[in-house]
């Protein structure tokens, strides 16, 4: 599955469901746990990549500017995201999968990343910029509640 309409500057093309999930570290079972789960961890990379405040820091000014306008388009598909990841992990064999699910899975992201990926690999940090304005880019509202599981 892909999704057109790239709405940054610099933008490469389309969001790839399987392409930028293997980017961004995911083993995609279906395609509603791979956009979730990948919405996710782009909320989460432009939290790490951006807070706290770091004026001294090359590398995060250049994330900075990576992820510059990027919470506001996650945050405007978040809960859609956040339905599909659920509706997926269900499909999956997680029945009991919920939002606390996704917020556990939130702080697990959220410390893997602020520990490794942009302290150590700024460059890392730029490809997944590039993969998660693909993503924010994407109508969650268009996509079906019936995607096939792999």
């Amino acid at each position: 599955m892909s999704f057109a309409t790239p709405v940054f500057a610099g933008n490469t093309g389309p969001f790839d469901t399987l392409g930028h999930a293997e980017l961004l570290g995911l083993d995609v079972t279906n395609d509603k746990v791979a956009v979730g789960a990948a919405h996710l961890m782009c909320r989460e990379a432009t939290i790490a990549a951006t807070e706290p405040d770091m004026p001294w820091s090359l590398s995060r000014q250049v994330a900075q500017v990576q992820y510059e306008g990027l919470a506001q388009h996650l945050e405007a598909t978040a809960a859609r995201a956040d339905a599909l990841l659920i509706e997926g992990l269900r499909e999956a064999g997680m029945a009991d999968a919920s939002a606390q699910t996704v917020a556990a899975m939130a702080v697990r992201v959220r410390r893997g990343l602020e520990s490794r990926v942009f302290q150590v690999n700024p460059a890392t940090a730029g490809d997944m910029a590039l993969a998660c304005k693909s993503l924010a880019a994407t109508a969650f509202d268009s996509i079906p509640s019936t995607i096939a599981a792999r």
